[in-house]
């Protein structure tokens, strides 16, 4: 039987992310102790909202464009299109979170700009786009998974309440850097955490390369049988 894809070991651009992951985790810790205000997750705090977008753009959406690749790879049974575009995601997102955070710790509006209105959501974008064009050009009787694409919606909501704030906060005019924006913007970030599906991908399979069924159909609706 011919192995899945989605068994070889991970790729350079998954091996950058999950590095990147650790690092932003690490850089997340190291200013909670030197601003450990910023657990009270306070609006207007000093280092709060550069903590919280270190773990959350810097750890989750690294691991969920980690995972975006296997994901594609398990429910399409082949190497998902535009082989460049993981090194792109991965370049716009490791970028985009050091501007970011540090536009908040500065704090500097410019840098805020850049990273949140631009290259964190061209990545997300380009991630997204690739799954598309993925599904478009699966094997012939390969059926489309819309759940492998729905952390993708979201993430594109999380998007674009993200980059109007930044916006908002540089440019002005709009009024929506609000307390009460934010709270919308954590709270959705926050639930589109939990929506990459669970079981389409075991890092042990690919770290320890032994091949194994790592989909389970009835936790993971867009995983299919092998």
């Amino acid at each position: 039987m011919t192995p899945n894809p989605a068994d070889t070991p991970p790729s350079r651009a998954e091996r950058l992310t999950l590095w990147s992951v650790l690092a932003f985790a690490a850089a997340g810790m190291v200013l909670l102790l030197f601003r450990p205000q910023a657990l009270l997750l306070g609006f207007g705090l000093p280092g709060m909202p550069a903590a919280v977008h270190l773990f959350t753009l810097g750890v989750l959406l690294g691991v969920h464009h980690a995972l975006h690749q296997r994901a594609l790879t398990r429910v399409y049974g082949r190497v998902p299109a535009w082989r460049w575009a993981p090194h792109g995601v991965w370049l716009l997102h490791f970028w985009g979170v050091v501007f970011l955070a540090a536009g908040f710790y500065l704090p500097n509006t410019l840098l805020q700009y850049i990273g949140g209105h631009y290259l964190i959501s061209t990545g997300i974008v380009l991630a997204f786009v690739q799954g598309v064009v993925t599904a478009l050009r699966r094997p012939r009787g390969v059926p489309v998974h819309p759940a492998a694409h729905l952390p993708g919606v979201g993430l594109l909501v999380v998007m674009s309440l993200g980059a109007m704030l930044v916006l908002d906060a540089y440019a002005g005019g709009y009024n929506l850097y609000t307390p009460q924006t934010i709270a919308v913007h954590l709270a959705a970030g926050h639930s589109c955490s939990f929506c990459r599906p669970c079981c389409c991908t075991t890092w042990s399979t690919s770290w320890t390369r032994t091949p194994s069924r790592t989909c389970a159909p009835s936790c993971c609706p867009c995983c299919p049988p092998r």
